[in-house]
């Protein structure tokens, strides 16, 4: 509670793979549960700077992995990553990319 969104990202990304954030770039909002709850995710797009230490919260079984574009269009399609946030948000981030002047 009295976090932002962007205060949030920075704080999850260091924790859960260890890097520091360069740069944020907000990609989106996406409604988790329209019609069933108000519950919104904010998506951003994280420039890394360096490495430090992971700090899981006690119940969290999370494995950082690092992968090329291509992989991650793979795994998706093969079902391999079926998490709708994770999903939602690399189409968000490739359609950004793909835009004129970035």
């Amino acid at each position: 509670p009295g976090e932002t969104p962007e205060a949030c990202a920075v704080r999850e990304t260091k924790e859960e793979t260890g890097y520091a954030t360069a740069s944020l770039e907000k990609l989106g909002v996406v409604a988790l549960a329209p019609g069933y709850s108000s519950e919104q995710l904010h998506l951003f797009y994280a420039k890394l700077a360096q490495a430090g230490e992971i700090c899981f919260d006690h119940d969290e079984h999370v494995q950082t992995v690092r992968v090329t574009e291509a992989q991650i269009d793979k795994m998706i399609t093969n079902n391999e990553i079926r998490d709708a946030k994770t999903v939602a948000a690399w189409h968000l981030w490739k359609a950004r990319k793909n835009e004129p002047g970035t």
